[in-house]
């Protein structure tokens, strides 16, 4: 039985760095992200393949509220494994989503970090 997920109210607006691995995705790499008003303002690359990716589809970077509904949407479609952990305040500090166990490079990596709420 899975953990519930602790209650995390996203703010109107905070930063964080964003490590996405695994799996054959054009979202790879480290990103700095600003969020407003539940949407992305600025993604920025701090790697090659960040901004290769921040180039080609700027708006495919998530905001954190994004990536929670990402990984509801997996739990409810079937993925194998969907696995969240949660700061002590509620916030997801990383997330994984292995849609098959089975299969090659289907999975989606997730590490959250130097996570700040701005006033």
């Amino acid at each position: 039985m899975a953990t519930p997920a602790p209650s995390w109210k996203e703010p109107s607006a905070y930063r964080f760095t964003l490590t996405s691995s695994e799996g054959e995705r054009s979202l790879i790499g480290t990103f700095a992200v600003t969020v407003r008003d539940g949407k992305v303002v600025k993604a920025t690359g701090l790697d090659d393949s960040a901004r290769r990716a921040v180039e080609r589809n700027p708006s495919e970077v998530p905001t954190i509220a994004g990536l929670l509904k990402q990984a509801e949407t997996a739990r409810r479609d079937g993925a194998d494994i969907v696995d969240v952990d949660y700061a002590k305040d509620g916030r997801p500090t990383a997330l994984s989503i292995d849609w098959d166990e089975d299969a090659i490079d289907d999975e989606e990596a997730y590490t959250l970090s130097d996570y700040e709420a701005l006033g």
